[in-house]
């Protein structure tokens, strides 16, 4: 029933000094559950990259990849964490800046997208100037 809430909330994005993770805790194994389950369906569907860690350090690690990029792209990030994972235990570092994020010089000046290719200034213009037909782009 929150497919179409989560599919919603994804089209809309967050802010840009925000950031989402929809965490999903699945019980593959049916420890505490009458059924399996499993989220990727429903992330995949709500149209949502999938960080899945395997440890408690991962929690952490993948934790910060996810927020950033949510924030960076405007979408929110699921984050699975299984059973296993939830319910053991573990030693991790913490430490502002285990994680090093950079983030990409990526501006409107300086690229566009059109449909899911990153193609720079030039490609982007002919295709403006053809009526938005691209015969050919180069990702960059």
């Amino acid at each position: 029933r929150s497919g179409d809430i989560f599919r919603h909330a994804n089209f809309l994005g967050v802010g840009k000094n925000g950031g989402v993770l929809a965490v999903a805790g699945d019980d593959p194994s049916c420890k505490s559950s009458t059924l399996p389950s499993q989220s990727e369906p429903a992330l995949f569907d709500a149209m949502m990259p999938i960080f899945y860690p395997g440890n408690v350090q991962e929690i952490l690690d993948l934790g910060r990849y996810a927020y950033e990029m949510s924030r960076y792209s405007g979408l929110w990030s699921g984050f699975k964490i299984v059973t296993d994972i939830a319910d053991g235990f573990g030693s991790a570092f913490v430490d502002p800046q285990r994680v090093n994020i950079t983030i990409p010089d990526l501006t409107a000046e300086k690229a566009v997208v059109i449909g899911s290719s990153l193609v720079s200034d030039a490609a982007a213009n002919a295709a403006i100037a053809t009526g938005g037909v691209m015969a050919e782009a180069t990702a960059k």
